[in-house]
């Protein structure tokens, strides 16, 4: 694998700062994301990303802008967020009881989709992230 000088040289600052840490406590990992969210970010910055990004936001109309900034307002709404136990049906006497019959399920599973989407949403974002941070190698 070919890793650039400078990736090499964020990989020995992070061994540095571990080493030379004050605070035992503070998890390597830690220390490494840090350092690798910085390298990212040098590397978008010194490049024409920021550049490109902006000359094609400048292209999209404005009606779709506003169209997605409605969409994903109503997407992203808290209040389609559903508690904890409604989730996991805590509470009920049959949560998860479901009739055998095929049509019956594919629109229980619709249902669900369509009513705790931001909760999966939510759990794959978490899942993401306690990935990225005990593994974030994984995603070079």
């Amino acid at each position: 694998i070919n890793y650039s000088l400078n990736y090499l040289q964020a990989l020995k600052i992070r061994n540095t700062m571990v080493e030379d840490n004050d605070q035992k406590d503070a998890p390597e990992r830690t220390i490494f994301v840090y350092n690798f969210w910085n390298y990212i970010k040098g590397k978008w910055s010194k490049s024409r990303g920021p550049e490109a990004v902006g000359w094609v936001l400048s292209k999209i109309p404005k009606e779709t802008k506003d169209s997605f900034k409605k969409w994903s307002e109503h997407f992203f709404d808290l209040k389609n967020l559903r508690s904890f136990q409604l989730f996991f049906g805590t509470g009920e006497k049959c949560p998860f009881f479901v009739k055998r019959d095929f049509s019956h399920i594919r629109a229980r599973v619709a249902h669900n989709l369509k009513f705790f989407y931001l909760n999966y949403v939510a759990i794959a974002v978490s899942i993401f992230c306690v990935a990225f941070v005990t593994s974030p190698a994984v995603i070079v």
